[in-house]
């Protein structure tokens, strides 16, 4: 036998390990109130025979929410029940597990603090035994008849879960037998004789490319941030539920701890007197139920904890919430490696850019350089022809004075030459011929004047 709490636990447990689909609206619904259903039923053995009544409707409610009424007639009495719809093959699967927790409910055996009035729900639960059956029999028949149409073997037994079955391995079981992954569709491949591959040339990489990288990792570093922003917020969450799921069930085992008259001694005591031990039970309950809302309402508003049927089953987890952490770090490191790869991208393209710029100034430098050397040849051309120019007309200035020169030479020694032809007198003495022979000429005079007559201007100056 089971608690009610175990009994809804194992439900939780079964629901956790359901795959996520996104594209089917209604089967993510059914899901959503079979976590509902939980959240309420959990709470069963901590109340009061008044608060049960109120959880009894407050599941009738919710199960309403299936949108599917089926009336089920017996010998003894008709019944109206509200089952989930079958609609897909996910629905079916849901629908299987809603099956087996109904099942399960032959097991239960109340086990609450309830002292007083305590066989009135011991029997309430009893006559609930029989009509949950009846239930059961009836989703049963909406599991046969979609079966049916939808021309799917069923076998009854494969529908039970085993006693050494985990609930994942159990999930994973009806998945592969009722959801069976699509077959590849066949493509003809026409050969293709291959081609030389072409050598393309490199095309010269623009501002435009680096600005696009730039923008594109300013995205992703956003991304990214926002990332680790909702994996901080999760974690927290997460704390938060581990907290108050240690609390409760710490709580729950000092009470289960005591025996059976302690736990009337408190109860009764409690109607009169406030008594630590159940004020903490209810207490580190409503902590617990809390925090697993705010942890599923952390799931539902991503869609990140999407998962599909096909998805590889190591990042699979029990809990939604283990695998939405496992989604949110497989995006987070996602995030990462492409922000490495497109900054790393975007460092080959700026040295490619500097490069290029290099390139182009080191043109440009050879460009100048060859123009200052055009320019120097065309200068030193220039210069070249001026002086070929120029030489003919220094030559001849040069030699007009050398010409007057060896004139007034040749007059000078034809002079000399007439004077030694004359006769000399007979009573010339020996100096007179002497300073006659050596007499400078008229020439080298002119020039001795001339000079001495510049040196006394130049003695008067100073």
């Amino acid at each position: 036998m089971i608690s009610m709490t175990n009994y809804w636990q194992r439900f939780q447990d079964l629901i956790n390990c359901l795959p996520q689909v996104k594209t089917n609206a209604d089967y993510t619904r059914q899901i959503q109130i079979g976590r509902n259903l939980i959240r309420i039923g959990l709470q069963i053995e901590t109340q009061g025979i008044t608060e049960i009544k109120q959880v009894v409707n407050q599941l009738h409610n919710e199960a309403v929410k299936f949108n599917n009424k089926i009336e089920f007639k017996t010998e003894e009495t008709d019944y109206e029940f509200h089952l989930p719809k079958i609609t897909s093959r996910e629905s079916l699967i849901f629908a299987i597990v809603y099956y087996q927790h109904l099942k399960n409910y032959r097991n239960v055996e109340y086990q609450g603090s309830i002292w007083m009035l305590r066989s009135v729900v011991v029997n309430s639960v009893e006559e609930k035994k029989k009509t949950t059956a009846h239930q059961s029999l009836a989703l049963f028949e909406q599991i046969k008849l979609y079966c049916a149409q939808q021309s799917i073997a069923l076998a009854e037994e494969q529908l039970d879960q085993n006693e050494s079955e985990s609930p994942k391995a159990y999930i994973n079981r009806l998945v592969k037998v009722y959801v069976p992954a699509p077959v590849p569709k066949k493509i003809d491949i026409i050969p293709i004789a291959p081609k030389s591959e072409l050598i393309k040339p490199e095309e010269p990489i623009g501002l435009e490319e680096g600005k696009k990288l730039e923008k594109k990792l300013a995205e992703w570093v956003n991304q990214r941030a926002e990332l680790q922003s909702k994996m901080a917020t999760f974690e927290q969450k997460l704390n938060k539920y581990n907290a108050a799921s240690k609390n409760y069930y710490h709580s729950r085992c000092r009470w289960e701890q005591l025996s059976w008259f302690s736990q009337c001694y408190y109860w009764i005591k409690s109607w009169f007197f406030p008594v630590d031990l159940i004020q903490a039970l209810h207490t580190t309950a409503q902590k617990y139920v809390d925090a697993e809302k705010a942890l599923h309402h952390e799931i539902n508003e991503d869609e990140l904890k999407q998962i599909t049927i096909g998805q590889n089953e190591d990042t699979s987890s029990p809990r939604d919430w283990e695998r939405y952490h496992h989604q949110l770090q497989y995006h987070l490191k996602q995030a990462q490696q492409e922000y490495d790869k497109i900054q790393q991208h975007l460092q080959q393209v700026k040295l490619q850019q500097q490069e290029q710029k290099n390139q182009a100034l080191q043109q440009e430098l050879n460009n100048l350089r060859a123009e200052k050397q055009a320019i120097v040849d065309q200068y030193n051309k220039v210069l070249a022809q001026q002086a070929v120019e120029t030489v003919p007309d220094e030559t001849m200035d040069e030699k007009q004075p050398l010409m007057e020169e060896s004139s007034e030479s040749r007059e000078q020694e034809s002079l000399i030459t007439s004077q030694r032809t004359l006769p000399e007198p007979e009573n010339e003495s020996g100096c007179y011929r002497f300073f006659k022979e050596y007499l400078p000429s008229n020439a080298t005079l002119t020039h001795i004047t001339v000079g001495l007559g510049a040196i006394a201007m130049q003695q008067l100056m100073t």
